[in-house]
């Protein structure tokens, strides 16, 4: 285990770099956990201390922030290089090369692994000795490895460097060994202070007729908005009829997604600031965002897509601190999910590790084999084993995909129940948490599903239920339900069948027939022979059309009445119907049977 230090912080204190023991650079072999966000570390590391550094940030956004950054009308960090995207390795050369004292590189992890590291080691420059490297946003290499395998690209070359440190307001501990190997030690930055801020945890049953009563009580405000989907921010836009007061930032393949989807205000760098500013993953961490006015923050969850579950030790702080002017009010949208599937801690670290040592024993048996189908066998029994996805190359476990893994499974725990988020929150000093329940008679499962996919019957009780939450707003008691843009107008064109349904039977009746297609059309048929001449449509053509007590002939009759029927939308089996219960009414005539209409019409 490694030590842990605290160091405290006075409120007159405004970045840690002002502090004493960091006025001339962060001491070796540290993780530093600096609690808030915007406390000036990479600030520090680019342009204060005085030696050559390494800065590795695995956000884009980031970077480009702090290479357009300005202060007084000049460049804030002039001596600083940026290295993405199109920087390349002799631009990276051509630095260090220049006369600049101390060399300040800020880089991705993969722009280090193919640009920095190979221009260092082809200069005059000794990478190991000669530089500081910093993993800055340092739990990311434990959170996003599973799917940007790049993002832990430094992490075999940061042991080899002299001097070096990790940092984050929300480090994750790592139980990578060579930490403790190294002597690293955690350095804990505390205010001295009450820094916790009030945040509404609003648990609901639909997380878009919640962030629409969010938006309804607060009709003047700006928004923030994180949720890690693209698809849910395009489906909440299009739900409440927003789309015009809204701007989607994203990853540039998110961005050319929505633009294929219809939605143009979409982009991958900051711009501007509507009303309603949703933002993916991509700019939860470090990204400085200065407003004038203090927005208010809704950060999104969806239980039912694991992508969206947000940790409120790492993301929700970070979150948080986007705007550095401060927020209104931050609000945490979610739910509860307990199918989602967990494990034990301890079975999963035992399971791990017994696995693990297996496959070495299978290895070791592979090297004293020697014949070709034990061979093949051990060959196969290892390239299908599991545990392969946490072996390193070199055959060694990674670690940093061990602690993915158990970080995932803990923060799915803390989404089974409502005590287990509570608990979670309570864990974490930023916030104090004000618990809000909801419940709708619509679900966001339900209005996020595709419909088309779903069989009849389900999809029926689906779209009839949402039709009559849109139709009747109010329920029983009194209260109000939630009215969203225009969701309703897009459900019905895209169900026509349903809608029909549910014009003419209504909910009930279609519950009553359990949303069955056979049922529920012998129930319109019943209803129609029971409401035959009830149309007041049909009712006031028949009465323009016919005069009481005067003799019509037959045929003509029927031309007349069909043409009324046919203008007021009866199929043929309503129209039969109505025309044989009208000649029912008629009399017969040695001249062939003529028509009485009926009081009953009129």
């Amino acid at each position: 285990m490694m030590k842990e230090v605290t160091i405290k912080v006075p409120k007159t204190i405004k970045y840690i770099t002002e502090l004493s023991r960091f006025k001339d650079g962060f001491p070796n072999n540290k993780i530093y956990i600096k609690t808030l966000p915007g406390w000036g570390a990479t600030h520090g590391e680019v342009k204060i201390f005085p030696r050559h550094s390494i800065c590795v940030n695995p956000h884009v956004p980031v970077i480009e922030e702090k290479e357009k950054a300005l202060e007084n009308g000049i460049p804030k960090y002039p001596n600083m290089l940026v290295v993405y995207d199109k920087v390349t390795e002799n631009d990276v050369k051509k630095y260090l090369e220049n006369d600049i004292e101390w060399k300040k590189i800020l880089c991705t992890p993969e722009a280090y692994l193919k640009k920095v590291k190979p221009a260092i080691e082809n200069s005059t420059f000794d990478l190991y000795k000669d530089f500081y490297m910093l993993l800055d946003e340092c739990d990311k290499i434990i959170k996003d490895v599973n799917y940007r395998v790049m993002i832990e690209a430094p992490m075999d070359d940061f042991f080899t460097f002299k001097n070096k440190g990790m940092i984050s307001a929300t480090a994750l501990i790592p139980s990578d060994p060579r930490f403790d190997e190294h002597g690293f030690e955690i350095y804990r930055i505390v205010p001295d202070y009450d820094y916790s801020q009030d945040l509404a945890l609003v648990m609901t049953n639909n997380i878009i007729a919640s962030l629409e009563r969010i938006a309804h009580d607060n009709p003047n405000e700006r928004f923030f908005i994180f949720i890690n989907s693209a698809t849910h921010i395009h489906a909440i836009i299009k739900a409440l009829g927003i789309s015009k007061e809204s701007k989607v930032y994203c990853s540039l393949k998110s961005v050319r997604k929505l633009r294929r989807e219809g939605f143009e205000n979409a982009a991958h760098k900051l711009e501007d600031y509507p009303r309603f500013i949703f933002f993916t993953s991509r700019y939860f961490t470090a990204v400085d965002i200065f407003l004038n006015e203090k927005p208010i923050v809704v950060m999104i969850t969806d239980i039912y897509d694991e992508k969206t579950l947000l940790d409120p030790y790492t993301d929700n702080v970070q979150i948080v601190g986007r705007a550095r002017n401060g927020v209104k009010a931050i609000y945490h949208v979610a739910g509860t999910n307990p199918e989602l599937d967990t494990i034990d801690e301890a079975l999963v670290r035992n399971y791990l590790m017994d696995s693990y040592a297996t496959y070495q024993d299978v290895k070791g048996l592979g090297k004293q084999t020697n014949t070709l189908g034990g061979i093949a066998t051990i060959g196969e029994c290892l390239s299908g084993a599991e545990i392969k996805a946490i072996i390193r190359e070199d055959g060694s476990l990674n670690y940093n995909r061990i602690d993915n893994y158990m970080h995932d499974n803990n923060l799915k725990i803390a989404y089974k129940s409502q005590a287990n988020l509570l608990s979670a929150y309570s864990k974490v000093g930023n916030f104090k948490v004000n618990l809000q329940k909801e419940n709708y008679d619509a679900t966001h499962r339900q209005m996020l599903t595709d419909y088309k996919k779903e069989a009849f019957k389900e999809r029926c009780k689906n779209v009839a239920q949402m039709i009559d939450v849109w139709r009747r707003p109010i329920t029983k008691d009194g209260k109000m339900r939630f009215t969203l843009g225009d969701f309703l107008s897009t459900l019905e064109k895209e169900n026509p069948g349903i809608s029909d349904y549910y014009n003419k039977l209504g909910y009930d009746r279609m519950e009553k027939c359990g949303f069955d297609k056979r049922r529920m059309d012998r129930e319109l048929t019943k209803l129609v022979k029971n409401n035959k001449f009830n149309d007041p449509n049909v009712r006031r053509e028949v009465h323009h059309s016919f005069s009481l007590l005067i003799p019509v002939e037959d045929d003509n009759a029927r031309i007349r009445l069909t043409q009324i029927y046919i203008r007021n939308g009866y199929n043929e089996e309503a129209k039969a119907s109505h025309l044989d219960k009208f000649f029912k009414c008629g009399k017969s005539t040695k001249r062939g049977k003529h028509i009485r209409v009926p009081n009953s019409i009129i």
